[in-house]
């Protein structure tokens, strides 16, 4: 029963070196190899069976890492002394190969009953994987305090219990003018003007973990000046401690260029307020000159028509008398035809006043286009054959438009009678029809007057202007073709010039 308790002792005690983490070395008394488990095969490069028997010093060496020196091992140690060793530092492993590992080593006796001692276990930790570590590490910590110092933007950490700064870079040093000493012996508090403190008490005591929204604080430099500042900061752990890291972009000068834009803003709202005031002003006294000017011509032109109406109905009777001596009937027959023309010049007078005072109603129909041109060369027959101008009309057989009939017959009138009037004897009138979009008919008139020079043409619809006709014996109001354009415009058209001098 003995004999098999001690053989599962003995076998729990195999599983346990094979399946340890750390190199496994046991030896007899006289430091001669008896063991080495998977790690410390690995370690060494030796095989447990072919390192079997063999000294220790035989299968591997331990040097100080400074020095590169043997140093004594725990083996050894025991030994000679009887008692276990710690765990040793800054030693490296010299395996078979002539490789190096670094490595934490201890050993520890093995006695019997009697309390003699019968061998010694060595433990090695292969310390090669933490030692990358701890450079990464080291590494890691070297860069970012370069960053730190090297940011042109200022930084600091501060704890967030204390409030006291931990860290500060050139930057902040530079901007809040404190030296390094005087800045680390401060607190966050006494960067900021008192006014503010209210708010960063409030502000601490919201902070997560992490990285947390920017902001926009005043921060007082040691001369007292006070810089606006946007901050960017981050909450994490400094030796356990919750502590802020914060980045300090200065903001003055856009800060005082937005009061400034702000400023130059209101004031140019104020002023665009005060001009719209004028201009509504002026665009309502216009308008109310307008309408007065309406009115009056409207007025003038119902007072002057009674007794125009009496003096050509007294000037027709008088043309009648079969007696009326051959001067006279000359003075009557001028006087009927200035009547006439002054009678003209009235209602168009009236047409135009009323049109731009709104009184104008549009009743808008299908009309034949064809019927309507016939209907204004009838009127102007005899002047057409006086004058012996030859007409050429495009057939507009079905053609039909939407317009107020009364309106559309005045401009076509107006149209044909400048056309003729305006001509030159024996010339040629010409009316033609072209689609020109959807819904759309261009009529044109054509006549073979003297033409008119490009840089006068937009003068052509103006009232009263008659572009020196008024000098040419031809009557005429220069009326006309603005009642024309605004009645076009009013059923949806538009009306316009193409003219070349001489032709």
């Amino acid at each position: 029963m003995r004999g098999s308790m001690d053989h599962i002792a003995e076998e729990r005690y195999r599983i346990t070196l094979q399946s340890i983490g750390d190199a496994v070395i046991a030896t007899d008394a006289l430091g001669r190899i008896e063991m080495l488990n998977p790690v410390a095969e690995a370690l060494t490069g030796w095989g447990s069976s072919a390192a079997r028997g063999r000294p220790l010093d035989e299968v591997f060496c331990i040097i100080n890492e400074g020095t590169r020196q043997p140093v004594e091992s725990p083996v050894q140690h025991v030994l000679r002394q009887g008692t276990v060793v710690g765990l040793a530092n800054h030693t490296l492993l010299v395996a078979r190969d002539g490789s190096e590992r670094p490595i934490a080593d201890s050993g520890a006796p093995i006695r019997d009953a009697s309390g003699a001692l019968t061998g010694v276990v060595l433990v090695f930790r292969d310390q090669t994987e933490e030692r990358s570590a701890q450079r990464a590490l080291s590494d890691s910590v070297e860069r970012y305090r370069l960053l730190f110092n090297a940011s042109p933007l200022p930084m600091w950490v501060y704890d967030l219990e204390t409030l006291i700064f931990l860290a500060v870079n050139d930057a902040a040093l530079l901007q809040y003018g404190y030296s390094r000493q005087e800045f680390l012996a401060m607190t966050i508090k006494d960067i900021r003007p008192a006014q503010d403190l209210p708010r960063l008490t409030s502000w601490l005591s919201h902070l997560p973990d992490g990285p947390n929204p920017a902001s926009e604080w005043q921060h007082r430099r040691k001369d007292g000046s006070l810089i606006e500042v946007e901050i960017s900061s981050h909450t994490l752990y400094v030796a356990g401690r919750r502590a802020q890291l914060v980045q300090a972009h200065d903001i003055t000068a856009r800060k005082r260029a937005e009061r400034e834009l702000a400023f130059q803003r209101a004031a140019l709202e104020q002023l665009v307020a005060a001009r719209t005031q004028d201009l509504v002003a002026a665009r309502d006294q216009a308008e109310q000159a307008n309408r007065a000017k309406s009115e009056f011509l409207s007025r003038m032109s119902h007072e002057l028509r009674t007794p125009l109406n009496a003096i050509l109905g007294f000037g027709q009777l008088m043309a009648m008398d079969a007696g009326l001596q051959a001067p006279h009937r000359a003075y009557v027959d001028q006087t009927l035809r200035a009547g006439k023309h002054l009678l003209e010049l009235i209602n168009d007078v009236l047409d135009l006043a009323q049109i731009e005072a709104g009184r104008v109603t549009i009743a808008a129909e299908a009309l034949a286009l064809g019927e309507l041109v016939d209907y204004g060369l009838r009127l102007l027959a005899p002047s057409i054959g006086q004058r012996h101008i030859k007409v050429q009309v495009q057939a507009m057989v079905g053609t039909v438009v939407w317009a107020d009939r009364t309106r559309l017959r005045q401009v076509l009138l107006n149209l044909l009678s400048n056309a003729v009037k305006y001509n030159r004897e024996g010339g040629s009138l010409t009316i033609s029809i072209a689609p020109v979009a959807a819904q759309r008919l261009r009529l044109s008139i054509a006549d073979t007057g003297i033409g008119i020079k490009p840089e006068r043409q937009a003068e052509l619809f103006q009232p009263f202007n008659r572009l020196g006709a008024e000098s040419s014996g031809i009557e005429g109001t220069g009326i006309g073709l603005a009642i024309a354009r605004q009645l076009i415009e009013m059923m949806g058209g538009s009306i316009g010039v193409e003219s070349q001098p001489g032709v």
